[in-house]
């Protein structure tokens, strides 16, 4: 039997034409096959000290650790995470300190028409809508999260495809 070096076939299925956004992890990646067993996967060439079966997990990881979409895409969702609550906050209040009429001689504290101004401002958006905002916010960061899953879920099923293709492969 021939060895065959499998991980540049792996990176290529966990990153080829997968794009979207999304974040969070999806449970698919940690579960073993179905009955509990994991099959011996393809020979790998490595370096001395290493073994020689790729299993399925492994697999799973390399890919997930490895995809810069897959990261890419929990970074924004995160992102998209953290803004939600912050769309329900009032405004900033505004603070405004100002002089107005003062004569160019001195600092006309004796003057009638001189101004001093303080202003505090804050603005007060129409009943409910901050909650709406925000709620809105939430769904779509559960959307993220969601694309994040079915992104997972997709390189997932491309891993296993090329896994077992190269194990047959290899078997041959």
């Amino acid at each position: 039997m021939r060895p065959r070096r499998i991980p540049g076939l792996l990176w290529l299925a966990a990153g080829a034409g997968i794009a979207g956004p999304l974040s969070g992890q999806s449970e698919a990646f940690g579960q073993e096959a179905p009955g509990g067993v994991q099959p011996s996967g393809p020979s790998l060439v490595y370096g001395a000290g290493t073994t020689d079966t790729l299993r399925l997990n492994d697999a799973f990881k390399l890919a997930r650790r490895g995809n810069p979409t897959l990261r890419a895409a929990r970074l924004r969702a995160d992102a998209v995470g953290y803004r939600a609550p912050q769309t329900g906050a009032l405004p900033d209040p505004v603070v405004a300190f100002g002089l107005r009429n003062r004569p160019l001689d001195g600092f006309g504290t004796d003057e009638r028409m001189t101004m001093n101004v303080i202003e505090l401002s804050q603005r007060l958006p129409w009943p409910g809508s901050l909650g709406y905002r925000e709620e809105a916010a939430e769904h779509a960061a559960r959307a993220e999260f969601l694309e994040v899953n079915d992104l997972e879920a997709t390189l997932a099923a491309r891993v296993t495809h090329v896994y077992y293709d190269i194990a047959a492969l290899d078997r041959a």
